[in-house]
């Protein structure tokens, strides 16, 4: 069907060596390097495998009555690309969720915050150019790292027992982790609500200025961000926009809505 079609569309631009397949899941080997409170969050950093096995960094949080509690809902954060995972809004984003009893987690992308390879240029994009055009050579593409990255993520939480696997969310937030966050929604069922923002436009992908937001064989498949986050249905969108709620993103919004209702699922579409 069309949808399939549009899956096997994103893992032939985004997994070009893998013959259209998603890594296969390996033991995150997750490792707990420090905890801290504060704010009644308890605080832990994390470093797992992902599915490249290669070490990603994450910083969890936990309400601080979590030992007591049963299985909780959790939710991926993607850290805009200027920032690192340890950013301010994050941890106010965090803070929000573990006070309602979930579990947070934030994870750091390719050439961001420890995941970094050069200091001098901080979080900005420069590093992650220079890792995603060194993938290039290898014909590899850093837009599905990040991918990986993210639903290597989930396997950590299904390793985890607290966490509830029917109520697990990824958010991007602007400047790129909208992007891979819808993406990671399309492709990973396991992700029951995708919230990208700045992620809805219905021309074709450019690549801006950012090689993780720039997606091969856009204009040749004639895909959207539009197009990749409906995808998501008929599990739970939330159409997040960081600006302004204009008459352009009102009508993009009623043609998500007429996807959700082909699966009679428009309670699942919410902005």
């Amino acid at each position: 069907n069309v949808k399939s079609e549009m899956i096997q569309n994103i893992l032939s631009s985004v997994f070009p060596t893998s013959n259209r397949n998603i890594p296969k899941k390996i033991d995150t080997k997750a490792t707990i390097v420090y905890t801290i409170e504060k704010d009644d969050v308890i605080i832990k950093g994390v470093i797992f495998r992902s599915r490249k096995n290669i070490p990603v960094t994450g910083t969890l949080y936990l309400p601080k009555d979590f030992a007591t509690r049963n299985k909780m809902p959790a939710m991926i954060m993607i850290p805009a690309h200027h920032t690192s995972r340890n950013c301010n809004d994050i941890y106010c984003f965090a803070k929000n969720l573990t006070d309602q009893g979930c579990i947070a987690i934030a994870i750091d992308t390719l050439g961001s915050g420890e995941r970094g390879i050069a200091a001098r240029w901080n979080h900005k994009n420069h590093q992650r150019n220079l890792i995603g055009s060194q993938l290039n050579l290898a014909g590899e593409e850093i837009t599905g790292w990040a991918i990986t990255d993210i639903i290597s993520t989930v396997d950590y939480l299904f390793e985890r027992k607290d966490v509830d696997h029917d109520k697990i969310g990824v958010i991007g937030g602007v400047a790129g982790g909208g992007d891979i966050a819808a993406l990671s929604g399309a492709l990973d069922e396991r992700i029951t609500v995708t919230i990208p923002f700045n992620f809805s436009n219905n021309t074709p992908i450019t690549g801006w200025y950012d090689i993780t937001r720039s997606f091969p064989l856009s204009h040749y498949y004639g895909m959207t961000s539009w197009i990749i986050s409906a995808l998501v249905a008929p599990r739970k969108l939330i159409d997040a926009q960081e600006f302004a709620w204009t008459e352009t993103r009102v009508k993009e919004y009623e043609h998500f809505k007429t996807i959700f209702g082909y699966y009679d699922a428009v309670y699942n579409l919410d902005f």
